[in-house]
């Protein structure tokens, strides 16, 4: 009788491990699903949006000669001010500026490295987050995501611009 008990244990345990390892490839074939949809922090990401909000635009806000840098348009944009003359707002030149300063920079499309990006600002305030501009150049994204944030302090919160790059596996 002994042996017959062990036998039924026996079982029991297989069939409690069949269990588990299906439902195991069960979850692990939903996650593989998923895709990548983390983004990895970059260093060199952060020093390029750190040295783009140094760029010297074409829009003076106080005076005539007085160009702004790329990072003052944006609590200029927020604001809604335009530039010196009032022929174009700062969000107009904000725009084409950050345009030319991502063409230049990175080539995206689906041949490259970079097969899409996305930039965002916001102004932050507390817990309020309030979108002062966003750009983006869709793509197919079948790699891995990389980006940073840098923030600017604009009184009496922050400016925190994000930008995200879509880098194609090869």
């Amino acid at each position: 009788m002994k042996s017959k008990k062990a036998q039924e244990e026996i079982v029991g345990f297989v069939l409690i491990m069949v269990i588990v390892a299906v439902g195991f490839l069960i979850f692990l074939g939903f996650n593989l699903r998923q895709g990548i949809t983390t983004t990895e922090e970059s260093f060199d990401l952060h020093q390029f949006l750190e040295s783009s909000v140094e760029y010297t635009t074409e829009c003076s806000l106080r005076y005539e000669k007085d160009f702004a840098k790329l990072g003052d348009l944006f609590e200029s944009c927020y604001l809604g001010k335009t530039c010196f003359g009032g022929q174009q707002s700062s969000c107009e030149v904000l725009e084409s500026t950050l345009e030319g300063i991502f063409s230049e920079s990175f080539v995206i499309d689906p041949e490259s490295k970079y097969t899409s990006f996305e930039f965002e600002s916001y102004f932050v305030e507390g817990e309020e987050r309030e979108e002062i501009f966003s750009l983006d150049k869709e793509g197919e994204c079948g790699g891995k995501i990389i980006g940073s944030t840098y923030i600017l302090p604009a009184f009496p919160g922050n400016i925190e611009n994000s930008l995200k790059l879509c880098i194609a596996i090869t």
